[in-house]
């Protein structure tokens, strides 16, 4: 599943580049220090080139090559002193990539320079030798390998080398020098290999050095034809000179574990011996702490080990900093660790109050902030939320479990504030993590009135109820894309206020925004993230800056770009209101896509400012753990972690009446945080539906156990996770652009379209073992499943059968397309459509699209005429769902008594029967059948009379046509649904306009396309469309 995430972490290293850059040229103006990188491509197209860049464990920025030499072209990037390794990406601005992996250089000279083949992992350290774009290598390399350890232990080691798509061979270190034992060889036939694979092991493969697969590149040969490589123990790197390996003696990281004790570890091992006390220390503001006991960690062969724990004589003092030493090692500054998650610490800080945060009356306001580790805070207020003077600073009294409190007196409503806290001796400004509102750009928080922001009749109105979550139907769709072509209608185009115009046609008529959604008859809204993010600049707005939002700043604030005036904090606040009470007045429930899994920033976000280290997981070394892709993730199983998280969820769901949330990432929350949530949200209104992502985008320091992962379902209450297996089941891989699944003409998914259609759940007749990526039911009941085909993520699903199916004619992809959503439209769990995809939508073969701006993401209405044909199709297919609860069973023993799979006479088909009066449907026998051959099949029924109600051309609730015998026959690349005679209703409206025009539509859809050829190729030309591959 490694390959289904670079995607998300695509999304999430761009988004950074709207902050502050970390090799600023402005930032280091009397700085000598320099890393200059030539970069050469074969075909000399440079203009669309540059490089992403950020220093070690920094966020990045991105550079752009500059000037031209005889090689290619190059960057000279200014460094601060201290920077002594930076990393960097060769790509395009849509994030193609030269070279898939990310890249390092050492940055410890005063001038450091390095060349680039385009296509070729190498960094060359010397401009290298070219012949027609390609590193000349000789026939052979002399290879010498120098290992060094540590225990001087070299008995039995050896080394297992091969050429890359080679087979291995097994090398003896024979040869000593001052550095250790070496192996020399060599290998011959080099031709293209640009590199050598090894591993270093003891007696047989089990037991190697170093675990991962690591290589040599052969471009590093000397004029002599010869390679050195240096190794040294249980470290990683491949060193191509001995002073590259040279390892200065230092604590590599230090942690506060327990309320007693310090674990460290070091990059040198050191020796053991008895009483080791002596040799290390522990410091607090110049004082020696005594140590009453060292207990070794990670201990190796011959008496070494990397780490220790020290036992230490007094109990720690958050507002304390301690350095950890150990004799002949570089001191380390100890970070707090696993004592955030202790009960001891719960026990002093943990506060359960419901007044964090600015508490609004109209005598007085009440400011609380939890800050545990801060010696001092202050409230600022100030007249605007940017610029603007200072009102007051008022300090604030520290109180019971780490927070901070002060009240100030009078009327502050749209008074904007910020807190001062200090935190060992150094101040730092930020927002409240709790804020309501904001200024612009969201770097003041804005003390609100929120009874004031209520638009009439706010009180009494709520979204829909549903009798289950089954029977819900959620259309997924960013703010901005419902208006903002010209052609919408709308006025409010890319604003909150876009969601309340409810009569908005195109000029000639066609339903658009909410209009349209009404008339398609979803039940749910999905929104995109409509909380206040960071990519936007709100004083900008008049370059249409466009993101889908993934890059969370105030958790509980709307975002200012979608209103009206950004300014002005209470302005959004009511217009989110306005837009949501539209929407229930139009009996559409809200769904909000919330990203509590990551911040935008690390280090110097507002939650690591206010208390260092305790919001985020870290690594062992001190650095973030990245389980979303995006440079850092929540540790939502801390204690005020959790309680931030459900306040935050509880109080959209109670001042904004939202309907459902929908979360990001959601492994990387766990479970215990999840179900908590489900708990507080059923107080409130157990309608409210809660789905995720059960994925994360990286590894986490979170136990796989823990996670809120789609394996993990089981244990979470009534929460839905979204199921991969059926989505790339139905159309192929999402990251594998070509690759095709049961609709688009994949071969042996049969069995994942089965488990699709019962929710995931445990049935007889599905054999799990043939799933694509689920062995076994991870849901408990079909309310725990979303069923999807396409969303924001990756290629719509137009897009995609256009890469799939190249050979197949118009009429062939749009057959393909009506399928895919067909079979999620009539499967047990919950349906989920990408907005837009009922009249094919497409985004010009973006796979990306999270800031290529309107002219890629937005809805073109248009469309919606020329595929009217495809827009009944999927209207008729939700109103099927909604008048027939049979696909809207709830328990998984209703839909193995009710469900049964049919004998398909060949591959590529999937049918069922669902009997009974399923779930009290009134219909008593329904049978649905799928067919994605290239050809049409015939099926034998039941006896009986049976009437069409779904067939490739019209779907719906009234009989297309009649069955004179038990025998269908099924269109090719089609789903249909047939039903026992008896009780089939008379015909609709709709369903008469639908056949009445199916004819006439599809020749408008042929003619539309002709004619739009043109526009879509110079809308792939703007955006310099490349159908890339993720890995």
């Amino acid at each position: 599943m490694k390959k289904k995430y670079v995607g998300i972490v695509l999304v999430c290293i761009l988004i950074l580049n709207l902050f502050q850059g970390i090799l600023p040229l402005e930032a280091t103006p009397n700085t000598e220090k320099q890393l200059i990188i030539h970069y050469y491509r074969p075909d000399k197209q440079y203009e669309e080139w540059n490089l992403w860049m950020w220093l070690d464990g920094k966020d990045g920025n991105v550079t752009e090559f500059t000037e031209e030499d005889e090689f290619g072209v190059k960057a000279i990037i200014p460094l601060e002193e201290t920077a002594n390794k930076v990393g960097f990406i060769v790509r395009t601005n849509d994030w193609a990539k030269d070279v898939s992996d990310d890249r390092f250089v050492a940055t410890t000279e005063a001038i450091n320079e390095i060349w680039l083949v385009s296509g070729d992992e190498t960094i060359y350290t010397e401009e290298p030798n070219l012949l027609g774009g390609t590193v000349i290598l000789p026939e052979q390399v002399t290879l010498n390998v120098h290992y060094n350890r540590y225990d001087r232990n070299y008995e039995d080691w050896k080394l297992w080398l091969w050429p890359e798509g080679k087979e291995g061979i097994s090398y003896n270190f024979e040869k000593e020098d001052a550095y250790g034992k070496v192996a020399t060889f060599t290998v011959k036939d080099i031709g293209s290999i640009r590199k050598l694979g090894f591993w270093l092991y003891k007696k047989d493969v089990q037991n190697k050095d170093v675990e991962i697969d690591r290589f040599i590149s052969t471009t590093k040969v000397d004029e002599n034809g010869k390679i050195d490589i240096y190794l040294k123990q249980g470290e990683e790197k491949v060193g191509y000179s001995k002073e590259e390996m040279y390892i200065k003696p230092s604590v590599s990281w230090a942690t506060m574990d327990t309320m007693e004790s310090i674990c460290l570890g070091v990059n040198v091992p050191f020796e053991t011996k008895e009483d080791l006390k002596a040799d290390f220390s522990v410091t607090k503001a110049g004082k020696k702490i005594a140590i009453n006991k060292v207990e070794l960690l990670d201990e190796m062969e011959g008496g070494l080990a990397k780490g220790a724990k020290l036992y230490l004589a007094e109990t720690i003092d958050f507002n304390g900093i301690y350095e950890v030493a150990k004799e002949g090692y570089e001191a380390k500054i100890a970070t707090a660790g696993e004592i955030f998650n202790t009960e001891a610490f719960n026990q002093l800080y943990y506060y359960e109050g419901d007044d964090l945060g600015a508490n609004y009356q109209k005598e007085r306001t009440a400011f609380k902030l939890w800050a545990p580790t801060a010696s001092e805070v202050e409230v600022i207020l100030y007249d605007a939320g940017n610029d603007g003077k200072v009102l007051q600073e008022v300090p604030m009294t520290k109180q019971e479990k780490g927070t901070w409190s002060a009240t100030i007196q009078g009327d502050q409503n749209a008074v904007y504030y910020t807190y001062k806290v200090r935190i060992n001796g150094e101040w730092r400004e930020v927002v409240d993590p709790y804020a309501r509102t904001t200024g612009v750009n969201g770097m003041r928080a804005m003390v609100i009135d929120l009874a004031e922001t209520n638009p009439e009749g706010w009180e009494t109105q709520k979204g829909p109820e549903l009798k289950n979550p089954t029977d819900a139907i959620i259309y997924e769709l960013h703010i901005r894309d419902l208006s903002t072509h010209e052609n919408s209608g709308i006025t409010h185009k890319g604003k909150f206020l876009g969601l309340t115009e409810t009569d908005t046609t195109t000029s000639t008529g066609v339903k658009t925004g909410l209009n349209h959604i009404k008339e398609l008859g979803v039940t749910h809204v999905h929104l995109l993230p409509a909380f206040d993010y960071s990519s936007i600049d709100e004083t900008k707005l008049e370059e249409s800056d466009f993101n889908w939002g993934y890059d969370p700043q105030n958790y509980n604030v709307p975002e200012g770009s979608y209103a009206t005036d950004p300014y002005h904090g209470e302005v959004r606040v009511k217009e989110f209101k306005q837009a949501i009470q539209t929407l229930h007045q139009n009996d559409i429930g809200v769904i909000m896509d919330v990203v509590y899994n990551h911040t935008a920033k690390s280090a110097d976000s507002n939650l690591n400012l206010i208390v260092p280290d305790y919001y985020y997981r870290k690594n062992l070394d001190g650095s973030f753990s990245n389980g979303s892709g995006c440079g850092n993730e929540i540790a939502s199983e801390r204690a005020m972690v959790r309680k931030m998280i459900i306040d935050s969820v509880v109080y959209w769901a109670k001042e904004y009446k939202i309907d459902g949330f929908r979360f990001d990432l959601m492994g990387l929350i766990d479970i215990d945080t999840m179900n908590e949530i489900r708990t507080e949200l059923d107080k409130i209104n157990p309608n409210i539906l809660i789905y995720g992502e059960g994925w994360t985008a990286s590894s986490s320091t979170l136990p796989t156990n823990k996670q809120a992962l789609k394996v993990n379902a089981g244990e979470l209450n009534h929460i839905a996770v979204f199921s991969d297996d059926f989505r790339d089941g139905i159309k192929g891989h999402v990251f594998e652009s070509t690759a095709s699944g049961f609709a688009n003409g994949g071969a042996g998914f049969e069995e994942t379209i089965k488990f699709g259609i019962v929710g995931a759940t445990k049935h007889p007749q599905v054999d799990y073992a043939q799933v694509n990526y689920s062995k076994a039911p991870f849901a408990k009941s079909p309310s725990q499943t979303v069923n999807y085909v396409s969303a924001h993520d990756n290629l719509t699903l137009w897009d995609k059968i256009e890469l799939t199916n190249p050979e197949d004619g118009m009429e062939e992809r749009l057959k393909i397309h009506k399928l895919s959503n067909a079979m999620v439209l009539t499967s047990q769990g919950i349906p989920f459509l990408h907005a837009g995809v009922e009249f094919v939508r497409t985004k010009g073969g973006n796979e990306n699209s999270f800031s290529a701006g309107d002219e890629i993401n937005q809805l073109d209405w248009s469309r919606k005429i020329g595929f009217k044909d495809v827009y009944d199709y999927y209207r008729g297919l939700i109103e099927l769902r909604k008048k027939h609860p049979a696909f809207r069973m709830t328990t998984a023993e209703e839909i193995s008594e009710h469900l049964t799979f049919l004998e398909m006479p060949t591959e590529e088909m999937v049918g069922y029967k669902i009997s009974g009066h399923a779930n009290g449907d009134e219909w008593e026998e329904i049978v649905v059948l799928f067919n994605a051959n290239k050809e049409e099949q015939k099926i034998v029924l039941d006896r009986g009379d049976w009437e069409v109600v779904v067939n490739d051309q019209v779907a719906g609730i009234v009989p297309i046509e009649n069955i004179v015998g038990n025998e269908v026959v099924v269109p090719s690349r089609s789903a249909m649904v047939l039903v026992k005679a008896k009780g089939v209703e008379t015909s609709t409206d709709q369903q008469v306009d639908s056949q009445n025009e199916t004819t006439r539509s599809q020749a408008k859809t042929i003619a539309y396309i002709v004619g739009g050829v043109a526009v879509a190729v110079v809308a792939a030309f703007g955006v310099r469309r490349r159908l890339k591959n993720k890995h």
